[in-house]
């Protein structure tokens, strides 16, 4: 049975008239909601509001005549994030999340050069509307990074008839193919992606590791109902920003919006 749930973010500042030194505050709003008749994962949108200042002196024009806003200041902030209610007693129907990004309606896609949707780290870019016309203004950049990991508990159950699998795991795995992230996770996404592991409640009971050493496996796993004790996490962030908009069309009020779905198999 396939489960669908979707959790969004929107983005919305608000401008003074250009001839303001500092734009007005800049509010970044983060909603969403899952809907999961028989949730075997617990999801959230993990950064609180955000209140932003965007000042034109720290803007610089490209070659196209846009203002071009690097906020570097904002750091990374924490976005999607998940991990399994308790530890599954096995894999199977449920269990698996096909993670998709979206703004408009239409799909995200990743920026020339920017990697594939799949990868742990890749740039891409949402439009900027005027609030107040609907129209097209300009766009917000970023890079989402993300991950999702697994592991076994090493407390196994009698096998069933010789059919259970032991994975041979030394620790949490980072989730690889068919859809699954490729690349490498930056150090503290790894570190959060533990302790939302710590969250699957059971992991002490059955023993499960929760440091990375270095090792990967399919997503595949996930769905077998021949493989006991299975705990998991997601988890993601938006970092290095960049707003930018043409010089002679700088809108008074501006809102951009970013979705996640999350499909469970």
């Amino acid at each position: 049975m396939t489960r669908t749930g979707a959790l969004c973010l929107l983005l919305t500042c608000a401008a003074s008239p250009t001839f303001a030194t500092v734009l007005d505050q800049g509010e970044v709003e983060f909603s969403g909601y899952v809907i999961d008749e028989a949730p075997r994962w617990l999801w959230q949108v993990a950064s609180p509001d955000q209140v932003w200042n965007v000042d034109v002196a720290d803007a610089h024009l490209d070659a196209q005549g846009n203002q071009v806003f690097v906020l570097q200041d904002k750091g990374s902030l924490a976005f999607l994030e998940g991990h399994l209610k308790k530890v599954a007693d096995r894999g199977g129907a449920g269990m698996t999340p096909v993670i998709s990004f979206s703004s408009e309606g239409a799909p995200l896609t990743p920026a020339a050069g920017g990697g594939s949707a799949q990868d742990t780290r890749w740039r891409a870019s949402v439009p900027v509307r005027n609030a107040q016309t609907g129209e097209f203004a300009g766009q917000l950049s970023f890079t989402l990074e993300q991950g999702m990991v697994l592991a076994q508990g090493n407390t196994l159950p009698s096998l069933d008839g010789g059919t259970d699998r032991k994975l041979g795991l030394s620790g949490m795995a980072l989730v690889a193919g068919d859809g699954g992230q490729s690349g490498e996770v930056p150090t503290a996404l790894m570190s959060r992606l533990a302790v939302l592991m710590g969250m699957n409640n059971g992991v002490e009971t059955a023993s499960v590791p929760l440091k990375w050493q270095g090792e990967r496996i399919d997503r595949q796993v996930l769905a077998d109902s021949h493989v006991p004790q299975l705990a998991a996490a997601y988890a993601s962030q938006l970092s290095n920003f960049t707003l930018s908009w043409p010089q002679d069309k700088v809108p008074s009020h501006w809102r951009a919006s970013l979705n996640v779905t999350v499909t469970l198999r």
